[in-house]
Order: structure tokens, then C-alpha cells, then sequence
């Protein structure tokens, strides 16, 4: 069975969606979800014993085939926060190569958030500061 192997800091729902019947340029019935895949995160979160790098998802053959449709999903694995492997592997290891993390992970003093110009500073690379 394949894995995915995730570098996000939260679990992640891709769904596939119904398209909306609209009646006369209204919306008749909203979408609806039809297939929804969850991914596990956590990864960069602190747990009782650990800070884990990567966290890995055992999926099925049908549920890899969802996610693959889901443009969400197209566009972690394309920035490197998720990656799709044939086998179970150490999820660190696995992680080793991909983004490291998200905006959302905590702040970490070993990856030099607390350092000048680090993530502590108040606003997060990225995001434009309006005084």
C-alpha cells in the first residue's frame, strides 16, 4: 500500500466536491462533498516524547487516486510539504528532503525562530507588516 509522507503542521481533509445545480442563476442544491482522503499532520509539533519532522499516512490504492485529483493536495506535494512513497520508511528520514515546515509550525529555537530577523520577530516571512 503507499504512503504519504507530510511535512504540515495540522491534519489535512482533501475532498472532492459535487458540482452546485444552479435554476435560473441561483443555486438550486449546493456541492457536495462526494470522497474525502485525510493526511495526518503534527508534523513539527511537539508531543510527549518527540518533535517529529515528518509524519507518514498509510493510504489505499483508491484513496492515493482521490488525492491525485484534489488540486490542493497537486499543490503541497508541487512546494514539497507532501510526498507520495510505495513503502513504509521512517517519516524523519522521509522529510529529510521535503519543506521542512509550514507558517503554522510552532516557534523552535534550534531552527532560529528566537534569532534577529527570525520568525519570533513578529511577522512571518512573506507577510507585509501594516503600521
Amino acid at each position: 500500500m503507499p504512503h504519504v509522507v507530510s511535512t504540515l503542521s495540522n491534519d489535512q481533509h482533501y475532498t472532492v466536491w459535487s458540482k452546485p445545480e444552479t435554476e435560473g442563476g441561483k443555486i438550486a442544491r449546493p456541492a457536495v462533498a462526494l470522497k474525502r482522503v485525510l493526511i495526518s499532520g503534527k508534523a513539527n509539533v511537539a508531543n510527549k516524547i518527540t518533535t517529529p519532522e515528518g509524519v507518514i499516512t498509510q493510504v489505499s490504492d483508491e484513496a492515493l487516486d482521490v488525492l491525485k485529483t484534489v488540486p490542493l493536495f497537486q499543490e503541497h506535494v508541487s512546494k514539497g510539504y507532501m510526498k507520495i512513497v510505495t513503502r513504509a520508511v521512517d517519516p524523519d528520514k522521509a522529510a529529510k528532503d521535503m519543506t521542512a515546515r509550514d507558517e503554522s509550525a510552532p516557534l523552535n529555537p534550534s531552527k532560529g525562530d528566537f534569532e534577529p530577523g527570525g520568525r519570533a520577530a513578529g511577522v512571518a516571512p512573506g507577510v507585509q507588516k501594516i503600521i
